[in-house]
Order: structure tokens, then sequence, then C-alpha cells
């Protein structure tokens, strides 16, 4: 019996953190849509401000970052898929 509320748990918090990241990636896939739509990316930044790049302007760090934000999204996507999945392995045990 407390074998199986053990896992339950586990599983239980790996659904929740599959909901975070999940939440994460669209958010993250929405700025990118909307960047690509407007022409306008957000380039945040961890020291300073955030910084604004438009396709008109300066395309190539527009270009950059875009591409960095899909590398991104495809890592926390891969994550999510994995963790996903290990949420049903361990349920299924």
């Amino acid at each position: 019996k407390g074998a199986e509320l053990v896992k339950r748990s586990a599983s239980i918090q790996l659904l929740l953190v599959v909901c975070l990241l999940a939440g994460v990636v669209a958010l993250l896939g929405y700025q990118l849509v909307d960047g690509l739509n407007r022409g306008v990316v957000v380039s945040s930044s961890r020291v300073g401000k955030a910084a604004v790049y438009s396709l008109e302007n300066e395309p190539r760090l527009y270009w950059f970052t875009i591409a960095w934000l899909c590398v991104i999204e495809t890592v926390l996507l891969i994550l999510t898929l994995g963790t996903s999945w290990l949420a049903v392995k361990v349920s299924d045990r």
C-alpha cells in the first residue's frame, strides 16, 4: 500500500512538471508566432533591459533571435515529451 502511494505521488509530481513545461512551451510558441506575424521580436536579457529587433531595421539580429527561440522551443518540447513519457512509465509500474 505504501509503495502504491509513493508511485502515485511521483506520477502526480511528474504530471505537474509536464503541465508547467507545456505552459512554457505554449508561451514561447506564442512569442515566436507573434514575432513572425508582426516582424518584431523581443530578446530577453539576463542583464539589462530587453532588446527589440525588427525585421526592417535589424534583419540579422531578428532572424538570429527567431532561430534561437526555435532552438529553445525544440529543447523544451523534447523535455516536455520525455517527462510525460516518464510520468506514464512511472504510473504503469
